[in-house]
């Protein structure tokens, strides 16, 4: 894929993402994830409970979240890996106002890295919002929120 090509995808992604946010559906107080068809595989693997980023053929690189090229080499020769589900917290903030009507507040938004190497953003769930700290071990748990999406939130690794 050119140059070219790789920014006129990106701007019709951007545009697409704007007609979603307009009308993004709700369910239980939560936003729906915008289902692109870069991230269709991650969706599908979630919904069987497996953690997964795309890893690159050519340089190795893994990402998240997905992307029709990798960001590092600019190659379109991109694989899904099942990670382990396993991380550790590298930032995060307790929400005390959420954005969306329905979500219960406080909850723990945070950055993890996975021990795959890839950041990711996920809710702590499970424990006190104000007993996460950086550095602090977390695995995957899945729920379903409709029929067909399963988000991946983390939990404290005992």
């Amino acid at each position: 894929m050119t140059s070219t090509e790789n920014t006129d995808r990106y701007e019709a992604l951007i545009k697409e993402a704007a007609i979603y946010w307009k009308e993004w559906p709700q369910l239980k107080g939560r936003p729906y994830p915008i289902v692109t068809e870069d991230g269709m595989e991650f969706w599908a693997r979630s919904k069987k409970h497996e953690l997964a980023v795309q890893q690159c053929k050519s340089c190795s690189s893994k990402q998240f979240p997905p992307w029709g090229t990798c960001r590092n080499c600019m190659s379109d020769d991109l694989e899904w890996i099942t990670c382990s589900g396993k991380g550790t917290v590298y930032s995060f903030s307790v929400v005390h106002h959420p954005p969306y009507e329905g979500l219960d507040a406080p909850y723990a938004f945070a950055v993890l890295e996975l021990d795959e190497g890839v950041r990711m953003t996920t809710n702590i769930i499970n424990c006190d919002p104000n007993d996460v700290e950086i550095g602090m071990r977390v695995r995957v748990v899945f729920k379903p929120i409709s029929e067909e999406i399963t988000l991946a939130f983390f939990q404290p690794d005992a």
